[in-house]
């Protein structure tokens, strides 16, 4: 059977590219589906998946072997079921799992940190995806059923267990729902907001300290002409 193939185009609509594809981290991740990557300045690659977290160290030599490691309950994660993955520019990774709550990796010890409901405040346990916050201020988490929750980690010692303020968002403050499902931000720095069942919604500003009360846009829906209310993914346009 013909391997499978990539399409895409570039800025000229007439050229298509096609390359085969290795299923590179299927053997190595022990699951199919992989939900998530981020890549550290160094070349390694961290993967969420259904069956945990994989990790890629790049060949310590041209044309050497890639080391894999794989991390599951033995290794500390509450659940091995990921959703999502982002990478802070301190190089700690922000998971969102389901039925674990919000994971955290400290990049010095390898530890794993959770926050979910009854340890460290965290409103839910299952969190559809995390986003960077682009002031350097933690992750925004998309929740499935409490709303939307900014995280940040706050400063300690070096050493200490991490402290991490959280604010939490829902109908309350103008959400259309409470059950979330994916997370975007303009070249305006507005977040816009997926939803289960309620279409579409935005965050006009990200929120200061001291500052006005957050202000969520009406929600975005099939009665303005969305093809559904049940949306799973967004990607911002150049």
């Amino acid at each position: 059977r013909a391997p499978p193939y990539f399409f895409f185009n570039d800025p000229a609509p007439t050229e298509i590219y096609t390359f085969p594809y290795t299923p590179l981290f299927r053997s190595h991740s022990g699951g199919r589906r992989i939900w998530a990557f981020a890549e550290a300045p160094d070349g390694t690659v961290w993967a969420a998946g259904e069956n945990g977290l994989l990790r890629r160290e790049a060949p310590a030599t041209p044309g050497g072997a890639a080391r894999f490691t794989r991390y599951q309950e033995a290794e500390g994660l509450p659940t091995k079921r990921l959703r999502s993955l982002v990478l802070d520019a301190q190089g700690w990774l922000w998971m969102g799992s389901t039925g674990g709550g919000l994971i955290l990796r400290d990049p010095a010890s390898g530890r794993f940190h959770v926050l979910k409901p009854g340890q460290g405040g965290f409103p839910h346990l299952q969190v559809r995806q995390v986003l960077l916050d682009p002031r350097g201020r933690g992750i925004w988490a998309a929740t499935a059923g409490a709303g939307l929750v900014h995280v940040e980690r706050l400063a300690g010692p070096a050493g200490a267990e991490p402290q991490f303020a959280l604010q939490v968002y829902t109908t309350a403050d103008g959400l259309p729902s409470d059950h979330l499902t994916a997370l975007a931000l303009d070249g305006q720095r507005r977040l816009w907001i997926a939803s289960w069942g309620a279409g579409l919604s935005r965050l006009e500003s990200l929120p200061e300290p001291g500052g006005p009360p957050p202000r969520f846009s009406p929600a975005l829906n099939a009665e303005q002409g969305l093809a559904g209310n049940q949306i799973w993914s967004l990607q911002t346009d150049r």
